[in-house]
Formats: C-alpha cells, sequence, structure tokens
C-alpha cells in the first residue's frame, strides 16, 4: 500500500487579501484550521505543513503535523512546495500537496483521491474541473526531484502538463472550489457555513 504524505502549504504572501488571510477567522475559527481539520481525518501516513506564521504552529502540532518554516515565503509558492518535499519521510512513497486556502475540501475530498491514486497506476492523480486541473493533486516520489526544482509563484501544474500521459483525474464538485483569495471569497464562505449550521 502506497504511503501518502499530506504537504499543506500556508506560508502565501495573500496580496489581495491585504493581511493574513489564512488568520482571518469564520465561525471562530481561522480559515487555515478548517484545512488542519479535515486533512488530520484523512488517510495520510504523514502530515507536513509549510508556515511562515508562528500563530498555526501549536496548532498544527497538536494534530501530528510536522512544521516546516518558509523563510524564503518571498520566492512564491514554488518555495512552500520544495520545502514541503524536502521534509517528506523516506518512506513515504507520493505526496498530496494542499492548498491551505480552500477549506472546503473534506476527508471524503482527500480519501477519495488517495484511492483515486492507488488504483490508477499513475504517477500522478488530481481534479479536474470544467477540464481544468485543480488542487490538491498527488505526484509519486520519482516526480519530488523535479518538484524541488520548481521556481516563482507558480505551483506545480506545468509538470503535470509534461507528465499528462502519466496522470489521472477525478471529477471535482464546483461547490467544494471556494478558494480565499480575497474578502469576498472569506464572506461568501463565512455564509455557506452559517447556511450549513
Amino acid at each position: 500500500m502506497d504511503k501518502i504524505a499530506a504537504i499543506v502549504l500556508a506560508s502565501g504572501k495573500a496580496m489581495r487579501f491585504k493581511s493574513n488571510k489564512l488568520l482571518y477567522e469564520v465561525n471562530s475559527k481561522p480559515i487555515i484550521y478548517y484545512a488542519i481539520d479535515n486533512v488530520a481525518r484523512s488517510n495520510f501516513q504523514q502530515r507536513i505543513i509549510v508556515l511562515r506564521s508562528p500563530e498555526i504552529s501549536d496548532y498544527s502540532e497538536r494534530f501530528g503535523y510536522k512544521v516546516v518554516w518558509n523563510k524564503d515565503y518571498e520566492n512564491g509558492m514554488s518555495s512552500s512546495i520544495i520545502h514541503g518535499i524536502e521534509n517528506v519521510s523516506p518512506d513515504i512513497e507520493a505526496a498530496m500537496i494542499i492548498p491551505g486556502d480552500m477549506p472546503l475540501l473534506d476527508s471524503n475530498t482527500f480519501n477519495g483521491l488517495i484511492e483515486h491514486f492507488k488504483s490508477s497506476g499513475k504517477g500522478i492523480s488530481g481534479f479536474e474541473y470544467n477540464g481544468t486541473i485543480i488542487s490538491p493533486v498527488i505526484f509519486a516520489r520519482k516526480y519530488f526531484s523535479e518538484l524541488k526544482e520548481l521556481s516563482g509563484d507558480k505551483g506545480a501544474k506545468s509538470i503535470i502538463v509534461k507528465h499528462y500521459g502519466d496522470f489521472s483525474h477525478m471529477i471535482i464538485s464546483g461547490d467544494l472550489l471556494i478558494d480565499i483569495d480575497t474578502m469576498d471569497d472569506a464572506l461568501k464562505f463565512k455564509n455557506l457555513i452559517k447556511h450549513k449550521n
């Protein structure tokens, strides 16, 4: 059975939010805590979170996360991915890269992608929505060296495109795709949570 690590990316600059969006509270709970909780409830053999905010570290460690500090966060998303991959345990066979600002991605979503990856026979698995590749994405260890060569404020989509023949995808519901980039996004999420409760 594949041992899979979760790498939660939580060290971005949040340029459009004008403050640290991951600490913005919805129902008295910072947005990043939703991701931390959902990953903690999922079938990962290692949990890593890449941070720049000390406010998040204690909560993460309480759920068994390995906390990694990204002093290079000014270099963009690639620096978070690199720091995460560098801290994956040697016995781990694949890693799921998870944005910390998508709080509706729950354990069913993560576990579904894990099972899809294990049964697909492919080295990369992710979600697609309306023909677009959507995070999170799982990469087999054979791609770790390429992930560590990423640069700038770009994710790993270039690696998926390069190796598209080794990529398998699941369709994801648009209802899960709230990406907290602006205050409007945060308020939309707050409204959804209010109606769920």
